[in-house]
């Protein structure tokens, strides 16, 4: 059952928007998708591009990481469908 359909005032994450808010966060703080890497002990850099270009998002656990690693909420990392 998907309630966001019922529900138009339930708010959904534009993967798009989110991934491109990322690479602005990161870039901003001169930091690359590879130094994010070792922050999360990752064994490739894959995870985080696919972040970075909408693909998927972090996991809830990675989301507070990575808000910890770019000093800002997690509500200022995601980005939501206007």
């Amino acid at each position: 059952r998907d309630f966001r359909k019922e529900n138009s005032m339930a708010p959904k994450i534009d993967l798009e928007e989110t991934g491109k808010n990322i690479k602005k966060l990161l870039q901003e703080r001169n930091l690359t998708p590879r130094s994010i890497q070792v922050w999360f002990g990752f064994s490739t850099v894959t995870p985080i591009y696919h972040w970075m270009n909408g693909r998927n998002l972090p996991t809830v656990d990675n989301l507070l990481i990575l808000s910890y690693v770019l000093d800002c909420s997690m509500e200022h990392i995601l980005v939501y469908e206007s």
